[in-house]
Parts: structure tokens; sequence; C-alpha cells
């Protein structure tokens, strides 16, 4: 699955999708955050529905859309994170997307999750953070990057492919394609 760890000795890799060409000991980061709406929505307000989503002890939340639209899958194995409100009400709970349906702009997003919410969610109570998956089509990092830091490919990996990158332990790495690190 993607993000999944992999540890051998003291080396840490992780499993990732490619969204372009990675190249064997170049520095990868995660598709764009906090600017892109293709990766993250914010400030999303819970969806008011009668099927049965957003209750505890329900592995479904429905959420409304900002200013753009989803396609279907595109926050699968990523997070969903309820940071308005109190304790009473979901703050601070953090849940994996298992699916996600198609969304129009405003519109409602139906997010099947991986675990059941331990509290009920309403449109009142709680603001949430929709995130794609940090592993999902990563790229080589740019000289001045959009993402964050993933890892190391340490073999060359096709766009659209999977592979391993490590994140921790020693490795020959590139950053920006010039200088070498350790």
């Amino acid at each position: 699955a993607l993000g999944e760890r992999l540890q051998m000795g003291n080396r840490v890799f992780y499993y990732a999708s490619a969204g372009a060409a990675l190249i064997a000991g170049q520095l990868c980061e995660s598709a764009a955050f906090g600017g892109s709406s293709a990766t993250i929505q914010t400030n999303l307000t819970v969806h008011t529905v009668t099927d049965g989503s957003n209750a505890a002890g329900q592995n479904k939340v429905t959420v409304t859309m900002g200013t753009d639209a989803a396609v279907v899958g595109l926050f699968d194995d990523g997070y969903l994170s309820v940071y308005d409100g109190t304790a009473a009400t979901g703050l601070g709970q953090t849940y994996r997307i298992k699916s996600s349906a198609v969304a129009t702009a405003g519109g409602a997003l139906k997010l099947t999750l991986y675990d059941d919410l331990v509290i009920l969610l309403t449109a009142a109570t709680a603001t949430c953070n929709v995130i794609t998956n940090e592993y999902k089509a990563i790229k080589v990092s740019a000289a001045n990057p959009v993402g964050f830091p993933v890892g190391v490919p340490l073999i060359v990996i096709a766009s659209g492919s999977y592979g391993w990158v490590q994140s921790w332990g020693p490795v020959c790495g590139l950053i920006g394609g010039t200088t070498p690190t350790n």
C-alpha cells in the first residue's frame, strides 16, 4: 500500500507511486501541498446527510468540497483530519481514507475510511482537511520545492510505476540534481 514502511537494518523505505520519472539517488518530494487543490482541501465543512455517514461507529464521512472538483480515488490512502470544534465534536481526530468518490466544486465528497468514526461529525461543529497520501505521485525535488521531502529512490522508477524510496539511514543522494549528500 502507498506509504507502507519497510525497515532493513538501519535503513527505512516507504512505498510510493511516481508522478514523473524518478532518478536513482535523486531526492524526491511529495506532490504540491498548501497551494494545490489537487492534493489538499482545507476548511471543509461536514455535509449534512441522511444516509448514516458522519455518525460515530460508521466508516463513512461526507464533506463539502471547496472551489475545486475531485476525481474518483483522488484522496484514496490519504487523510481526513478534524481541526475545529472541541474534543467532544471531533477536534484532533485523524482518519485514513480508504476510498473517495467523485465530487463537483462545492459539492458533497463521500469518503470511506479504514476505521470507524469515534465521534459524530456535524456541519455545525466540525471543520476538516482532506489530504492525499504524501507518497502518491511523487517527483524529483525541484530547486524550489513545492512539496516536502519523501525519500531517495535507489533505482530508476518510471512515471506511473511504484517503488521504494529511502527516507532514513545512510544513502548517497543528490539534492536539486547537483550537490551530493549523505
